[in-house]
């Protein structure tokens, strides 16, 4: 018997003594999934609701992507950035969704969020300077790669 041969049996030894088979894999596999649809459905309703009184406390703030047309009192620079991730559920649905084509609703409402809550930061940025308008807002989306594995969208 050869060593890879060897090698392998152990292996295969090792899986079976855990009882590992194709079965307890997929009701593994079915449990990790429903728990992470579950955390990250609750943290992104909570994320929801913040973002909506946010919006709601700061509605006297307007942006505008025009340049300002009326004189200004004071000019101050101001930003809002944001990263966020996808969950582990909506990544794995958005990689099953993308082998057929089409548009991707998983990673719709990550930029949808992402824009929301950049937005709200720069409106908190601009309350806290006083003031009551902000002019030339942009958004611009990236990818940022972990590991060397670009994620995210573009």
């Amino acid at each position: 018997m050869s060593a890879q041969s060897v090698k392998d049996e152990i292996k295969f030894q090792f899986w079976q003594g855990l009882g590992w088979n194709l079965g307890t894999g997929l009701l593994y596999f079915a449990f990790i999934m429903t728990g992470a649809w579950f955390i990250g459905s609750t943290l992104e309703r909570k994320h929801l609701e913040r973002l909506a009184t946010g919006e709601a406390r700061l509605r006297d703030v307007t942006a505008s992507t025009c340049a300002p047309e009326v004189a200004a009192r004071e000019v101050a620079m101001v930003s809002g950035s944001v990263v966020v991730a996808n969950d582990l559920f909506k990544a794995w649905r958005a990689r099953v969704r993308s082998l057929f084509g089409g548009a991707i609703p998983q990673y719709e409402s990550m930029v949808m969020r992402g824009r929301r809550e950049a937005l709200l930061r720069l409106k908190v940025e601009a309350h806290t300077v006083g003031s009551d308008h902000v002019c030339g807002v942009r958004f611009q989306t990236t990818s940022i790669g972990v590991g060397g594995n670009a994620g995210g969208v573009e």
